[in-house]
């Protein structure tokens, strides 16, 4: 049987980061594990990427957590 990673597992859509020159647009999400959220590249505003990856909440960049809820 395959198991999915906890981490990836989307719960909830929590909002976006606004695009800067070091990343582009992200679309966030709850995990599936508490504390931890799963990032999502926007090719396009309002399309997210296929590429998607956990981020556990105490390592957010400062200030991302409160745009966030």
């Amino acid at each position: 049987m395959n198991s999915m990673d906890r981490h990836l597992m989307i719960k909830q859509r929590l909002g976006e980061i606004p695009a800067t020159k070091k990343h582009a647009r992200l679309e966030v999400f709850t995990s599936g594990v508490p504390g931890w959220y799963v990032f999502a590249p926007m090719v396009a505003p309002g399309i997210s990427g296929t590429i998607h990856f956990p981020v556990k909440g105490s390592t957010l960049k400062p200030g991302w957590k409160e745009v966030l809820e």
